[in-house]
């Protein structure tokens, strides 16, 4: 678990790194500000009473993912490769599937740490934010028919199954991610998580995330079975007059190597706004 005076350091280097280098971090705030009395998934190095780097390992299943930041100021010391290098040791430990290190597409100093350690490009995705300006005539709903009315409702425990099964099918989760993903469903709760039905049948799932000034959607994914009939643009039409009350940026993110995702988010009027990349890191051993 973080301390407040913590998550404020954190978020005060981040502000400082994105406006010093141009660009958006993902820190995954809304795990860091969940994380359990017994998660030690976060290092820190301090000069003074001043953090200066940070590093994040961020758990999904038996999959790991790794972004972090050093000041702009104290950067080429070896603090970030240090915090690394204790990181892949515990993970090492832990142990995983695979291991994604993220940085964003336009860092400099993200490419060139990258070109350190042994790993290789795995893939990419866009940020995207919701525009009004773009989105004038997506506002205006197709009325559904009686055969592809869709609802959202809050999810309940008695929908973990099929959310299980939704993640697994739309995520491509290995049975080992499954299990993690049904205890984690199980001991956190289901607040954020909608559950989208036609006809009082499961059709999907979406995960609508509030903070201060932003609310992100992720883990959203439509049954196979019911693919292509309009229930992911109305389910984003849903999302985003509920959402618009509240003057908060709407986010998500959208793999690059999908199309139709990324067509239907655009024709929503969502607009690209930063692109993450992620690099498989290629071996558990501690580097020398």
């Amino acid at each position: 678990m973080l301390s407040n005076k913590q998550l404020q350091d954190i978020q005060s280097l981040q502000q400082l790194c994105e406006d010093t280098d141009h660009l958006a971090l993902k820190l995954n705030w809304e795990t860091l500000r969940t994380r359990k009395t017994h998660d030690h998934y976060d290092y820190f190095h301090y000069s003074g009473d001043m953090l200066t780097g940070f590093l994040g390992v961020y758990k999904f299943g038996s999959k790991f993912e790794i972004c972090g930041m050093v000041h702009p100021n104290f950067r080429r010391q070896g603090i970030f490769t240090s915090l690394f290098q204790t990181a892949i040791q515990d993970t090492g430990t832990i142990g995983y599937s695979s291991l994604l290190l993220n940085s964003p597409a336009n860092s400099v100093s993200g490419e060139r740490f990258l070109h350190t350690v042994p790993c290789q490009y795995e893939c990419s995705e866009y940020q995207m934010r919701w525009n009004a300006t773009y989105a004038q005539e997506s506002l205006n709903l197709i009325e559904p028919t009686p055969q592809h009315e869709v609802s959202l409702r809050s999810a309940t425990d008695n929908d973990i199954e099929d959310l299980v099964r939704l993640d697994k099918e739309g995520f491509g989760m290995s049975d080992e991610d499954v299990l993690d993903m049904h205890k984690t469903l199980t001991e956190d709760g289901l607040e954020h998580m909608y559950v989208m039905e036609s006809n009082g049948v499961t059709m999907g799932k979406i995960n609508v995330l509030p903070s201060e000034s932003q609310t992100w959607i992720y883990a959203f994914t439509v049954d196979r079975a019911v693919r292509g009939q309009g229930i992911g643009r109305r389910t984003l039409h849903h999302i985003i007059q509920q959402e618009l009350p509240h003057n908060k940026e709407l986010w998500l993110e959208v793999a690059v190597h999908n199309p139709k995702a990324l067509k239907l988010y655009e024709s929503c009027g969502f607009v690209t706004q930063e692109k993450q990349d992620y690099y498989q890191f290629t071996r558990k051993e501690t580097i020398s």
